[in-house]
Order: structure tokens, then sequence, then C-alpha cells
């Protein structure tokens, strides 16, 4: 299950706490409460979409990008998880190049001008991303969240 969605506090589809124990609107028990133990959870949205103790006591297999309270984030769910970032899910050639586009749209859009689309980022210099190794790194120096993030090379 992935989570890919703004955090939003207030309002009938409020995404705070989405995975929780709890019920939410429309539901009669809480999201962890309907998930089989298996179930892989990757936050890759915003901390807090994820109610991170549930997830905690759920026991989830997990990979967590975004964090409650980051850059301090919880080391306990950080030691259990798969893979844990700091919150770099967006700084792919592609997600760059995709962000950059949103913003091209919306100010055309605002302007009334019409659309133009970015050409598609090169494959001339391709990126390999190691994930298992940026999540050791975060594993062994936790503490330095916002450091690493700060330093990322495609920052």
């Amino acid at each position: 299950v992935t989570f890919h969605t703004p955090l939003t506090k207030e309002g009938t589809f409020a995404t705070y706490h989405l995975a929780s124990y709890e019920a939410v609107p429309g539901q009669t028990k809480g999201f962890f409460r309907h998930l089989r133990r298996s179930a892989l959870i990757i936050n890759a949205a915003r901390g807090g979409v994820v109610d991170e103790e549930a997830l905690l006591q759920a026991g989830n297999p997990c990979v967590i990008d975004t964090w409650e309270g980051e850059p301090v984030i919880r080391r306990e769910l950080l030691a259990k998880s798969m893979l844990g970032t700091y919150h770099i899910a967006g700084y792919t050639r592609r997600g760059k190049y995709n962000a950059s586009q949103m913003v091209l749209d919306a100010m055309l859009h605002h302007f009334g001008l019409a659309d133009i689309a970015i050409p598609d980022p090169p494959d001339d210099a391709p990126h390999i991303w190691d994930i298992r190794a940026v999540s050791n790194q975060l594993k062994a120096q936790p503490a330095r969240f916002e450091y690493l993030r700060e330093h990322y090379p495609l920052r």
C-alpha cells in the first residue's frame, strides 16, 4: 500500500493519520485494523499521513521517505523499516521533471496561456539511485537527517 497524498488536517477528506488504528469518516474501523500484517506500507506522501505509532503497533513491513516531525524522526520506526530515506523520493530526474511541468502548467493556466511541454530529460546521463545505501546511511546517522537531505547529490 503506497501513500502519495498531500497532508491536510481539516475538511471532509483530511489525510492526517489516514492510516491509523482509529476510524476516519466513512470507515467503521481504522486502516490498520483492516490490513494484513504482511502488507507492505510505503509512505512517500507527507509525514503524518501514516500514523507512525499505529504503524509500529501494527508491525507491518514498511518503507518510509516522509516522517512525522522531521527532521527529528522516530528511530524505532527507522530501525524496523525495510528502507528509510531522508525525504528525497522527489529528487529523481523524472521527479524534478514532473514537478517542473506541474509548476509551468499552473503558471500557464493562471495567465490563460497555451500549454507548453518541457522536453523529456536526457537519457544520456542516467543517475543510478542506490536506495539501500541511502537507507543504510540514514540508519547509521539518524540525527543527521537534515544534513543528509540538504547534501544529497541530486538536490
